[in-house]
């Protein structure tokens, strides 16, 4: 990928005057600049530290009320997007435009500066508290201490002391003191961002670290790189990111398909299976004929089943080919991710450092391997980033925006078949998009108008797919989709028991989150009054404005499961948004004081440092399984067997392969057999024998979430069961009362497999064929006499 260059429309914006929203653009250069960017820095300052106090004492008032629980994450969640935000917006746009009262651009550096700390040292003490006295300081605690923080900053605002430090410390007046409330972020990234305060070792290496990246960032910038070296970085960073994102062979390991303590404890039967088989078990289905939504159907969507079901029509189905699929689309994500930075106009490096601080905390640092996690991957993500990605090209290449935009609106059509999740993350992603274009290059039509047409045009696209859909499953099932299926699984797991993780006091996500809330309100400010500098910046800032809009709508998903594994899940957006922040503070020029700049560059630099200590354990652990550590000199070529061992799909229970010769012995030749059995053994058993289960479950343990609708789909299918069908079962399901160690020790059926097992027996009696020493059973299904009781 060669430098990037600037965007074919800034020659014809630059003669445009600005669009009618915006203010007089600041001053881009010289003493000008840093006065009116101190202002308005000051204002940013203010609002942020305020929102976050706000936030803080919501936070510590709905503890005391209702405790910590999930309906008080979604309410601090909708209060500071749906309301904090909002206000934000309208005290920063006041602000700006002279203040109130006292607080006017005279007054506002010192004011801000003041809030920030106050605020930083209120959380300092809470923290610090809790870790002296080895216990939580508490909400009321915090909530004592906000307090103090309001008291400061009113007595801040006051006159009398305004005067007193006007005459000691003129700086707090100057541009410097505009952006002294920055200095704050280290040590709320310090407070917020481990259970447990960091040492001072990791410290210090992670600065380190940090401190020598920074430096060969200044070098280069300095020096630059021709259009060959850069090129070559390009393909070598590429390749770095493609090479060891992609894991090969962790998830056909020993370790990777055995009971994990941290995932269910060692009663889970292959935690791998777990998360594999909600895709497997339908697909399975639809390659057999199954319609999704009729006769099979799955939590996580309707388009990606059927387009699973066209890779595996040509490559072998399989938990080691899908481990493949799922590592190498995880990997052609992140390389995604890194074009994006690049286009946008990041350097080489910059960008590249944002990737590998991604790649350690989302692929090294979380919970098992990247490929067993299906659910939480490109099958969710990847809709919104290939459309930054085209939104992206449209902002660099004006002459070709429409044919782009027609594929954006293809994108959100297509995403709506998908999945619910991608639909609504690439919905809003697009949302924001079009919004910003609306805003940057409006009509003489009006703001709402703009948005308006390509809203309403995808709105449209959207009901032509849907109808496209319905019309092709009536051709196919003889039905119409039964959408109400999907939806039972979306309200339960969104409301249902199983979202039972609570974020604890001092919570990584809230860092997150709150990076973007602050990136929301300060690209606002730009959007309103730098408009030559958002002209100069095009395909930068339609990046940021769409990972912002991206990263603020998947944030749900980490907000109904507080733990720190799930922000792992979700942190990429949120280091490109980094890397694209500090780009533009090195592209504003003198509005921007230039040890701000440098102090911006080396933070983010630090950052990825702190990301290197803290996972480096991890990444020890796990470098080995990626194809960049196979592939070096010295290092033994376990590559192409691996590879051979995972295409062969090695089976995770040793009974699947009994299993699977006892339906070769008694189903020869025929694709459907009725199948009871463990529901992870079941769905491996059915995938290698190449067939799919007479009752039409794809899943047992996930369509247990919503037994009742499937009841209503399997009931039936078991009264059409005739008489001196065979069956597939375990002697669990023979013995009354029976126990087994699924999902937890000495536990009962499932359920939905009561539901089962109960219309079977009333309809036949269960005579035994065979029985193997692992307990698997073939039964015939003999009728019960009249008056016969089960």
């Amino acid at each position: 990928m060669a430098e990037v260059r600037q965007p074919e429309t800034l020659s014809r914006d630059r003669g445009k005057p600005p669009p009618p929203w915006a203010k007089p653009s600041l001053p881009h250069d010289g003493a000008g600049a840093e006065a009116h960017a101190g202002g308005l820095v000051s204002a940013l300052a203010l609002v942020v530290t305020v929102s976050a106090g706000a936030f803080a004492i919501a936070s510590a008032l709905l503890q005391i009320a209702v405790g910590r629980t999930e309906g008080a994450e979604t309410a601090l969640f909708l209060l500071a997007f749906g309301v904090l935000l909002p206000v934000s917006l309208a005290g920063l746009r006041l602000l700006a435009r002279g203040g109130a009262g006292r607080l006017g651009p005279d007054v506002l550096p010192a004011v801000a500066l003041a809030s920030a700390f106050g605020l930083v040292v209120a959380l300092g003490a809470a923290r610090g508290w809790e870790a002296l006295a080895n216990r939580s300081g508490g909400p009321g605690l915090l909530l004592a201490l906000m307090a103090g923080w309001i008291l400061a900053t009113v007595l801040a605002s006051r006159e009398p002391l305004l005067g007193a430090l006007r005459a000691r410390a003129s700086w707090l007046w100057s541009p410097a003191g505009a952006w002294a409330p920055v200095a704050a972020a280290p040590l709320v990234i310090v407070i917020f961002f481990t259970a447990s305060l960091p040492g001072a070792g990791s410290v210090l290496l992670s600065l380190l670290i940090g401190a020598c990246l920074f430096g060969l960032h200044m070098l280069l910038r300095s020096t630059g790189l021709g259009r060959r070296a850069v090129l070559v970085v390009d393909a070598l960073a590429l390749a770095l990111i493609l090479l060891t994102v992609s894991d090969v062979w962790v998830y056909t390991t020993y370790s990777a398909t055995q009971p994990n303590p941290e995932l269910g404890g060692g009663a889970l039967p292959g935690w791998l299976a777990q998360h594999h088989n909600a895709f497997l078990g339908p697909v399975n289905d639809v390659l057999h004929g199954r319609a999704m939504l009729v006769d099979t159907s799955s939590l996580y969507g309707v388009g990606n089943m059927y387009a699973l079901a066209a890779v595996f029509s040509v490559v072998p189905i399989g938990y080691g080919t899908f481990g493949l699929l799922v590592a190498g689309t995880f990997a052609i994500l992140y390389g995604l991710a890194y074009v994006i930075l690049r286009l946008a106009g990041t350097s080489p490096l910059l960008a590249a450092a944002a990737l590998a601080g991604a790649v350690i905390s989302s692929i090294f640092y979380r919970i098992g391997a990247s490929s067993t996690w299906p659910s939480i991957g490109p099958q969710r993500w990847w809709f919104s980033f290939v459309l930054i990605l085209l939104a992206v090209l449209a902002a660099r290449h004006s002459a070709r925006a429409r044919p782009l935009g027609i594929a954006m609106v293809a994108l959100v059509a297509l995403s709506s078949i998908w999945s619910f999740e991608a639909f609504v993350y690439c919905t809003a992603t697009f949302a924001a998009i079009v919004g910003y274009d609306a805003l940057v290059q409006p009509s003489k039509d009006g703001f709402i108008t703009s948005m308006a047409r390509p809203l309403g045009l995808a709105a449209a696209a959207v009901v032509a797919a849907q109808s496209a859909f319905a019309l092709a499953t009536v051709a196919v099932a003889g039905e119409l989709p039964h959408w109400g299926t999907y939806i039972a699984f979306l309200r339960e797991f969104s409301t249902g028991p199983q979202d039972s993780f609570r974020a604890p006091d001092w919570w990584p996500g809230l860092l997150f989150a709150g990076f973007f809330y602050v990136s929301a309100v300060s690209l606002a400010a730009l959007l309103r009054y730098r408009h030559t500098f958002e002209v100069r910046n095009r395909a930068a800032m339609v990046a940021m404005v769409s990972l912002t809009a991206f990263g603020i709508v998947t944030f749900t998903y980490a907000s109904r499961f507080s733990v720190n594994d799930a922000v792992h899940h979700l942190d990429l957006s949120a280091f490109m948004l980094g890397a694209l922040w500090i780009h533009l503070a090195h592209q504003s020029g003198a509005a921007v004081p230039r040890v701000v700049r440098a102090g911006a560059a080396a933070m983010g630099f630090w950052l990825v440092g702190w990301f290197v200590v803290l996972g480096w354990d991890h990444l020890t652990k796990k470098v080995d399984h990626t194809p960049l550590v196979q592939l070096l000199p010295g290092h033994e070529p376990y590559i192409v067997q691996d590879l051979r061992h995972t295409w062969s799909s090695p089976p995770i229970d040793p009974r699947s392969v009994q299993a699977d010769r006892l339906l070769d012995r008694f189903w020869p030749g025929q694709s459907r057999a009725l199948v009871l059995i463990n529901p992870e053994l079941s769905v491996e058993a059915l995938v290698r024998s190449d067939r799919i289960n007479l009752l039409p479950v794809s899943d047992v343990f996930v369509e247990d979430f919503i037994r009742e609708e499937t009841a209503d789909r399997v009931v039936p299918a078991i009264e059409r069961i005739r008489p001196g069908t065979l069956m597939l079962t375990e002697r669990f399901y023979l013995t009354p009362g029976a126990r087994r160690d699924y999902l937890a020790a000495n536990q009962p059926m499932l359920p939905l497999e009561r539901v089962m097992i109960r219309h079977i027996r009333q309809r036949f009696r269960l005579k035994p064929i065979l029985t193997t020493p692992s307990e698997l059973m073939v039964v015939r299904l003999v009728p019960r006499e009249a008056g016969q009781r089960a």
